[in-house]
């Protein structure tokens, strides 16, 4: 019975990890490919990802849901080495980096930051 948990909690796992990159990669691309009358819903997403990873933890809440998936543990501080991430492992390994916590934190909050102002520039039609 526990191998059959373990098994479904993987598979739960590799489910949001794969809706956490689809999400990523809407936030990246929305700004460009939704028309101007939704733009106001990826704004307000952005919005609520940001008040998500500034919360007390200072993580998303997907990446800690999959890392207890994995591993069991809850973590309940972004600085842990080893505590759940997204991101950094797949910039690391995709562009052969090695960026801190820190500093992918600070890389995809400016990210996001220029998507979420590309796409306030298009609804009020500022350029």
């Amino acid at each position: 019975m526990a191998e059959r948990i373990n098994i479904i909690n993987i598979i739960l796992a590799n489910i949001i990890y794969v809706f956490h990159f689809g999400l990523v990669i809407f936030v990246l691309v929305g700004h460009s490919l939704l028309p101007i009358k939704y733009l106001k819903y990826y704004l307000l997403l952005i919005l609520v990802i940001f008040m998500g990873w500034n919360d007390l933890s200072g993580q998303c809440i997907l990446s800690r849901l999959e890392h207890y998936l994995r591993t069991g543990e809850w973590s309940n501080t972004a600085t842990d080495e080893g505590g759940p991430e997204c991101v950094r492992p797949f910039i690391n390994n995709t562009f052969k980096l090695n960026l801190s916590r820190n500093q992918a934190s600070r890389l995809t909050n400016f990210v996001f930051l220029v998507c979420w102002l590309v796409a306030l520039i298009r609804v009020y039609h500022l350029l």
